[in-house]
């Protein structure tokens, strides 16, 4: 399977065929999750798309996560484990320590927050497609 388009023209014909602009970021986040159990399913993890709402399999499964939000150690930290994990799993090697860490990051503080995010949006469209189950 062929990684996804990540070309501007990719974008707008996208947002003109889908328009996710009309939903709100409540929506959008549902969205996400929506996408992400066709993903998981279709790369032979379980299948939650019957499954979303409350009660359901999905809402089952994620139950333990929900108190990891808290203002102490808010989600993008656990991003970050997941992200790092991601790495290594694919044969990375980042860096070991916080000060090595800060050293390897420390030329990207020198970008606007709108840089950095377009890096990010970059990066998980060239990421493409999850490899399949068994991982």
């Amino acid at each position: 399977m062929a990684a996804p388009t990540c070309t501007l023209a990719s974008f707008a014909t996208a947002l003109e065929t889908y328009n996710y602009k009309k939903f709100n970021a409540e929506e959008r986040k549902s969205l996400m999750i929506y996408f992400n159990v066709i993903e998981l399913a279709a790369i032979g993890g379980t299948n939650y798309t019957a499954q979303l709402g409350p009660g359901g399999t999905l809402q089952d499964a994620a139950s333990c996560y929900r108190n990891l939000n808290n203002p102490i150690c808010p989600p993008s930290a656990y991003r970050l484990i997941i992200a790092r994990n991601n790495a290594v799993s694919a044969g990375g090697s980042p860096a070991a320590t916080n000060d090595l860490l800060a050293t390897a990051i420390a030329c990207l503080g020198d970008l606007a927050p709108a840089d950095r995010a377009a890096q990010l949006l970059f990066l998980e469209c060239s990421l493409g497609t999850h490899k399949a189950y068994p991982q």
